[in-house]
C-alpha cells in the first residue's frame, strides 16, 4: 500500500500575494536547512513566474506550468535552468502547498559532455598573471586545491593547518567536512597571514566588516587575470576545479583519492574526468595516432611505417587500395571526426594543418 500523502505545510489561499507566498516558502526552506544560494535561486524562479503573467500564486495550474516551461525551452534555455524551474515549482507548490502541478512533467536529460579544462602551462600562465598577492593566493587555492568558489569565499584562517599542510573545507550547509593538501608554494603566504590575522577572520575579506569576498568579485578577478594572460578560451572558477581534477589524475592520483579531495558523494561524478585523459605511454590507440599524425605533418610526403598503420587498425578493408590512398583517407577521418584536443601535442597547441 502506498503511504498517505504528506500533509501540506503551506496553505495556498486565493488572496495570498507573491511577497506573502515567498515569506512562507523561504521560512520553511530555512527550517529545512537550505543554503543562501538555494534561497536566491528559489526567489529568482518564483519571480520569473510572477513576471510571466501569474498575478497570484493560487492562479497557477498544470497547463499554465507546462506552457511556462515550454516558453523557457523555446527561448533556448539550458537543460539545467529548465530542470531547476521544474524542481523548484515541484517543491514550492507540490510538496509544500499540496498541489499537483508537475505530475507527469519530466526533467530534461543531462547532456553527457566532458568538462572543459586548462592545460598545465595555461593554468600556470594565469597564476603568473595575477596582479596582487591576494589574487595569486585566491587563484592558487582555486586551482591548487580544486575548490568551488563558494568554498573559497567561506575560508577562515583557522581552516589552514600549516603543520599538516592541509586545508579544512566546510560544505555549504555545514553538514560535512573534508581536508585537501595545500600547494607548497602557498605555505609561506598562508603562514604569514595566520600570524597577523585573527583566527576566526575570513581569508578573503569583503568591503564591510565581518563579510567575505563575493563570488562576483572572484569571477571578476579571474576574468581580468585571464585577459592579462591572453587566455582566449572561456575560463570560469569551475574550469580551474576541472583542471585540478584532470591534472591530479595525470600525475597518478587514484579515483577514490580524487573523490575525497573534490568532496563528491557519488563516484560517478568523479569518473567523468577519466574521459579527459589520453595516456602518453603508448598503450592507448590515440597516443599512437598522435605520434603518426606529427610524423606525417613534419614530412607531408612521408608516410608512417606499415607496422604503425597495422597497430592503428585502419577502418578500411579494401585491399585493392594502395597504402598511400588508405593512409590519406585515414588522416582525413581523423581531422573530421576526432576532437582537436585529442590530437594536440603536449603543450596545448594544435598540430599544424597541411
Amino acid at each position: 500500500m502506498r503511504p498517505p500523502p504528506a500533509r501540506p505545510v503551506l496553505q495556498l489561499q486565493a488572496s495570498m500575494t507573491w511577497p506573502q507566498f515567498w515569506h512562507c516558502v523561504s521560512g520553511e526552506l530555512r527550517r529545512r536547512g537550505y543554503s543562501v544560494n538555494s534561497l536566491q535561486l528559489y526567489r529568482q524562479v518564483l519571480r520569473g513566474l510572477r513576471d510571466a503573467g501569474l498575478h497570484r500564486p493560487a492562479a497557477i495550474s498544470p497547463s499554465w506550468v507546462r506552457g511556462h516551461i515550454e516558453s523557457i525551452a523555446c527561448r533556448g534555455a539550458s537543460w539545467s535552468w529548465i530542470a531547476a524551474n521544474i524542481s523548484i515549482i515541484r517543491t514550492a507548490f507540490d510538496k509544500l502547498a499540496g498541489c499537483r502541478l508537475t505530475t507527469g512533467l519530466r526533467t530534461p536529460k543531462r547532456p553527457h559532455c566532458l568538462p572543459r579544462f586548462l592545460y598545465q602551462h595555461e593554468a600556470l600562465e594565469i597564476l603568473r598573471a595575477a596582479r596582487t598577492i591576494r589574487d595569486q593566493l585566491l587563484l592558487g587555492l582555486l586551482y591548487g586545491c580544486g575548490l568551488k568558489v563558494g568554498e573559497l569565499c567561506a575560508l577562515r584562517w583557522h581552516d589552514v593547518d600549516i603543520q599538516q599542510r592541509r586545508l579544512r573545507i566546510v560544505f555549504a550547509r555545514g553538514t560535512r567536512t573534508r581536508y585537501v593538501s595545500l600547494p607548497p608554494a602557498l605555505l609561506p603566504v598562508l603562514a604569514r597571514g595566520i600570524e597577523s590575522c585573527p583566527a576566526d577572520d575570513y581569508i578573503f575579506r569583503g568591503r564591510r566588516h565581518r563579510t567575505h569576498l563575493s563570488r562576483r568579485t572572484v569571477e571578476h578577478v579571474l576574468r581580468e587575470t585571464c585577459r592579462a594572460a591572453q587566455i582566449v578560451k572561456p575560463v570560469s572558477c569551475m574550469t580551474l576545479r576541472h583542471s585540478y581534477a584532470v591534472h591530479c589524475l595525470e600525475t597518478g592520483m587514484t579515483i577514490v583519492a580524487l573523490q575525497q579531495a573534490l568532496g563528491h558523494q557519488d563516484i560517478e561524478s568523479t569518473l567523468i574526468y577519466q574521459g579527459c585523459l589520453v595516456p602518453a605511454d603508448g598503450t592507448h590507440p590515440l597516443s599512437r595516432v598522435r605520434a603518426c599524425y606529427r610524423e606525417l605533418m613534419v614530412e607531408p610526403r612521408a608516410l608512417p611505417k606499415v607496422s604503425s598503420l597495422a597497430e592503428l587498425r585502419l577502418p578500411f578493408t579494401d585491399d585493392t587500395l594502395s597504402l598511400r590512398e588508405r593512409a590519406r583517407r585515414f588522416w582525413l577521418l581523423l581531422r573530421t571526426q576526432i576532437r582537436s584536443r585529442f590530437l594536440a601535442p603536449q603543450g596545448g597547441t594544435d598540430p599544424p594543418v597541411a
